[in-house]
């Protein structure tokens, strides 16, 4: 449940309606969900979305995330793609621990020395790809 009180909040059979549809909204654009049903990794193609993408298998396969759900998509994604994923970087709002992806607390709408150093992290892993990495 994604609405923590609903039970105290659901006084009437209307209100419990509005709040069942509340609910299922919040569960549709629920960000791991989201990923593990349009993210897959089978041998060496990612697909999102039913749009395939062949990878090289002498490449890596890094991650790129930032924004408020990054931390979730991040951990998704390490579900997802599990062993393949070579690493990568999320910054997001909140803090966390993420076992492949390097986590960074970002300040947005803020502008910050934190999002500075986030940045200068994301372009030096960037610019150490090939066109194997994917």
């Amino acid at each position: 449940m994604r609405i923590r009180n609903i039970e105290s909040l659901a006084t009437t059979p209307l209100r419990r309606a509005a709040l069942s549809i509340a609910e299922a909204g919040l569960a549709a654009i629920e960000t791991g969900a989201a990923i593990r049903a349009g993210v897959r990794l089978e041998k060496n193609t990612l697909t999102v979305l039913e749009r395939a993408f062949p990878l090289d298998p002498r490449g890596k396969l890094i991650v790129i995330g930032v924004g408020k759900c990054a931390f979730e998509a991040g951990r998704a994604l390490e579900t997802v793609l599990g062993s393949a994923l070579t690493g990568g970087i999320v910054v997001d709002v909140r803090p966390g621990t993420l076992s492949h992806l390097t986590m960074f607390s970002g300040t947005h709408p803020f502008q910050s020395e934190a999002n500075v150093e986030a940045t200068r992290a994301i372009i030096k892993l960037l610019k150490g790809l090939t066109s194997k990495d994917s």
